[in-house]
């Protein structure tokens, strides 16, 4: 769990900012404690410390606790061919807008299409979740120069068409800056 922040900021490195993002998921009912910011719900409002830019940023870390109240409904029929058409739409994407209140303290959406995904779940097979699971993503960045103090997020889970999932909440959710001096102290 330790490397994942390195990584990231190793291959920011190599490659330049952009979508790259890492995920882990596994079986829990609570956000790490190690993040910074948690918040009961699929809303969360972060409230940065002051000059927190100041100490070589690299990106945020963001978490959901996802419940499933109904795993038998997610998948009607199992459809192993990848190539199949009705394939695509057995996945639920967990999703998020981040809303940055900038420093003439208008809120402005600060979503693209290709970081608006925190991550994709098949309803179906081996790789389906079927209880709660915390669900973790690093790598995630923002405008800086836009932002003051203070940042928001909406956690959803959708579709492959976007529609609402009503089988599968976010009940909880949290948010980490992640600073290269943390690498530091994790021995990397």
């Amino acid at each position: 769990m330790q490397r994942l922040p390195s990584f990231t900021k190793r291959h920011r490195e190599v490659f330049g900012p952009g979508r790259f993002s890492a995920f882990i998921r596994y079986p829990e009912n609570d956000i790490p404690e190690w993040f910074s910011f948690r918040s009961t719900g699929s809303f969360i409002d972060v409230k940065l410390p002051q000059h927190c830019f100041n100490y070589n940023f690299i990106c945020l870390a963001l978490s959901v606790v996802v419940t499933i109240s109904d795993p038998d409904h997610l998948c009607d029929h199992q459809v192993d061919n990848y190539f199949h058409e009705s394939y695509y739409h057995k996945y639920s994407d967990v999703k998020y807008e981040g809303i940055v209140k900038s420093k003439d303290g208008d809120r402005c959406l600060n979503q693209t299409n290709d970081l608006s995904s925190l991550f994709q779940m098949p309803n179906c097979g081996p790789d389906s979740i079927k209880s709660n699971h915390v669900i973790i993503g690093f790598g995630y960045s923002f405008d800086r120069e836009l932002s003051d103090d203070e940042l928001s997020f909406r956690f959803y889970v959708k579709d492959m068409e976007e529609s609402n999932i009503e089988h599968i909440k976010v009940v909880k959710c949290g948010v980490h800056l992640i600073f290269s001096q943390n690498l530091e102290t994790s021995g990397d």
